[in-house]
This record gives structure tokens, C-alpha cells and sequence, in this order.
């Protein structure tokens, strides 16, 4: 418990310095290293070959390379968008009518599949408020043209409540499991709380700063801490698939990379949505 705190504030501090520093290349930069981790434990779980698996991250590394510094990839993003709301929407029926879709793609293609669900949420997030057409946040706060760490701080303040409120409700108020198989840990009144407690304390924060939270916003809110939930358990379900408990033990309390980012990763593409539309 206190390993978790300290990690997890010490992770927090180290994400405000850089977005109160924002540059966007730094930024990716930073996050293509975090992503990279994540998809070195993914295939390391996977039991793909060495050597393999280092060509793999070579090759991303170069692809995430030339996409910060070389692509205009903007134009891309609505498209990329979609295919992910539609993976993610197959991963999360999956994982509540257990279909076993999500067992014959994490066992016949897994490599394509962690890579994709990875760096699409990367690329989703370092392009975010690149192609917003909205403004969730009131113009009247912010100080600089650039309102994109603001955005991502936002992100991560609803996934953050949504996972604390999970981890702690049901820690000490939960009696009924959520998903005993996949997550044995998880229970109901530690998911109902992950989705109410983020949608209070965001609506706290929008009244205090005087922005108009609308109905619309609220649903999204609930969609983003319901998402993050879907991630935790489709990450889950992947580990158990290979026999792994944590993806890694670089951050002490928590595990690895992957385990810390699972729940960004269909969460990242309902944020987006909600910024373009």
C-alpha cells in the first residue's frame, strides 16, 4: 500500500513538471519510452523470442520516430479513431458475454495486437487537441495558446480517480466480485465508485473554475472511468491467459508499464472523441 502511494505521487509530480514545461517533443518523446516499456513487457509476457522482440521495438521505436518528427499525420486521427472505438468495443462485449474472441487474438496474434492497442493509444494521446473542433476547457484559465496540457492533465485526473476510487471502495467497502476469474480483486461497489466518484469530483472542479458541464459531458465522463475499467480487465485477462501476475517490477507497488497504462488505452480513444465532437 505505502510502495503505491509513494510511486504513484512521485509518477504524478514527474508528469506535472513536464506538462507545466510542456514542449511537444520532449513530451512524445518521453511518452514513446513509456510506451516502448510497455509493449517490451507485453511481449516478454507473450514468450516472443528474444531477439524477435527486439526487432519489434527497433522497428517501433523508428516508427515513432518518423511520426513525431517527419509525418503530418493529422488528418489520420478521426480514422484511427474509429478503428479503435470499434477493437475496443469487441474487447469489452468480449470480456462481458465471453464470446473467446479476446483468447484467440491474444493467443494467435498477439504481437499485432499489443502493438496496435499500444501505439494507437500513444499516438492518440500526443496528438491531443491537434484536431479539437471543441472547448471542454473555459479559454478564461488558461494562459498560453497552448491548451494541450491541459487536456492531458485532464485525462489523467479521471483515470486516476477513476482507478483510486476502484482500488480503495473496494478494498475496504467491496463484498461482491466483479469479474472472479479475469481480476478476483475487482468488485462491484469498487466499479460503481469508479464510475460515480470521477464524474463528482470533475463536476466540482468544473464548478469552481465556472465552465457549464453539459449531459453530453457527463456521459463521457462515465464512458472514459467505464473504459479504463475495460482496460484493466482486458490487460488482466492477458496476463492470466500466460500465467503472469505483473507485466514487470520497474514501479514498485504497481508492477510495470503495461500494468500502470492499462487502463489509458481504450480511455485515451473515448477522450478523443469527446474533444473532437
Amino acid at each position: 500500500m505505502r510502495e503505491r502511494i509513494i510511486t504513484g505521487s512521485l509518477a504524478l509530480f514527474f508528469i506535472i513538471l513536464i506538462l507545466i514545461n510542456y514542449n511537444f517533443y520532449l513530451f512524445s518523446i518521453i511518452f514513446s519510452l513509456f510506451a516502448l516499456q510497455a509493449y517490451n513487457e507485453w511481449l516478454r509476457i507473450s514468450k516472443i523470442d528474444q531477439y524477435i522482440r527486439y526487432i519489434l521495438l527497433f522497428i517501433s521505436a523508428f516508427f515513432m520516430y518518423i511520426t513525431i518528427f517527419y509525418y503530418d499525420y493529422i488528418s489520420y486521427i478521426p480514422y484511427l479513431l474509429n478503428l479503435s472505438l470499434g477493437i475496443w468495443l469487441i474487447i469489452s462485449f468480449d470480456l462481458i458475454f465471453n464470446y473467446k474472441i479476446n483468447n484467440f487474438l491474444i493467443k494467435k496474434y498477439s504481437m499485432i495486437l499489443g502493438f496496435y492497442l499500444i501505439f494507437s493509444a500513444w499516438f492518440l494521446f500526443i496528438s491531443s487537441n491537434q484536431y479539437s473542433s471543441t472547448n471542454i476547457i473555459n479559454q478564461n484559465i488558461i494562459y498560453n495558446n497552448d491548451t494541450t496540457p491541459l487536456y492531458i492533465l485532464f485525462l489523467i485526473i479521471i483515470v486516476s480517480l477513476s482507478d483510486t476510487s476502484a482500488y480503495f471502495v473496494g478494498k475496504h467497502f467491496g463484498k461482491h466480485k466483479l469479474s472472479q476469474i479475469i481480476s478476483p480483486n475487482k468488485t462491484i461497489e469498487g466499479f460503481i465508485a469508479s464510475i460515480i466518484i470521477p464524474v463528482l469530483i470533475v463536476s466540482v472542479i468544473f464548478n469552481i473554475y465556472e465552465i457549464n458541464i453539459l449531459f453530453r459531458d457527463i456521459i463521457y465522463i462515465i464512458l472514459i472511468s467505464f473504459s479504463a475499467t475495460i482496460g484493466d480487465l482486458f490487460i488482466s485477462k492477458f496476463k492470466r491467459i500466460y500465467n503472469t501476475k505483473d507485466s514487470g517490477n520497474i514501479l514498485p507497488g504497481h508492477g510495470g508499464f503495461l500494468d500502470r497504462l492499462d487502463s489509458y488505452l481504450p480511455s485515451i480513444t473515448i477522450f478523443q472523441f469527446w474533444l473532437f465532437l
